[in-house]
């Protein structure tokens, strides 16, 4: 089915719905400025040479004012190098899945793309660094929603300890400031000892 937009067209899916799909140019979207992942310049790198060898093997996901949700290193990456300044924009509510298709690659076990599958696997994890004040930003927003990240994504303890949180002090009882005491007026104490050895007493001060 044509569209009155030139640039876009859309399809019909086997399902009856319709799709929209345009071209679009790499300037119609940006990073997320509120990205809580940092990178990291090996993972960067990784990133670079991997499109360089390969091309983009990954799609990006964008939000409807075109604010990169998935994929911002691999987008400015990508923007940088040169490789991917035409972009395909598929109109989805996340029920539908979009497959990349390389006609460059013969099948799985093509060496391109063997190398492309492990640097994307790879590249992933070198590159992860968590802000962690934009993690506790985002944990806030979800919180006053009423909602939160899904659990098999952090442990409490991860989460305590990404936000930098993690209590690592003994768990005292509060007491008045007439219980603490000072340091300076500490007593020393006395304890009657016996040497284990020869059994001699001796007192040993604290």
């Amino acid at each position: 089915m044509k569209s009155a937009n030139p640039q876009e067209q859309t399809i019909t899916l086997p399902d009856g719905r319709v799709v929209t799909i345009r071209a679009r140019s790499a300037a119609a979207y940006s990073p997320n400025p509120s990205n809580s992942n940092r990178g990291k310049p090996r993972g960067v790198a990784a990133l670079d040479e991997s499109l360089q060898l390969s091309g983009l093997h990954r799609g990006i996901v964008v939000a409807a004012d075109g604010t990169v949700v998935n994929g911002n290193h691999a987008y400015e990456s990508a923007v940088q190098n040169g490789v991917a300044l035409a972009w395909i924009e598929v109109d989805v509510e996340g029920d539908v899945g979009v497959a990349t298709r390389r006609t460059d690659w013969t099948d799985a076990r093509d060496p391109a793309a063997i190398a492309a599958a492990h640097a994307d696997n790879r590249s992933a994890q070198l590159n992860y660094d968590l802000a962690p004040e934009q993690f506790a930003v985002d944990l806030q927003v979800l919180a006053e929603l009423g909602q939160s990240l899904p659990a098999t994504l952090f442990t409490e303890e991860e989460i305590n300890f990404a936000l930098g949180q993690a209590d690592t002090t003994p768990d005292f009882d509060p007491v008045g400031v007439d219980e603490q005491g000072r340091l300076d007026e500490i007593k020393p104490k006395e304890i009657d000892c016996v040497c284990p050895k020869c059994g001699e007493q001796f007192i040993k001060i604290l």
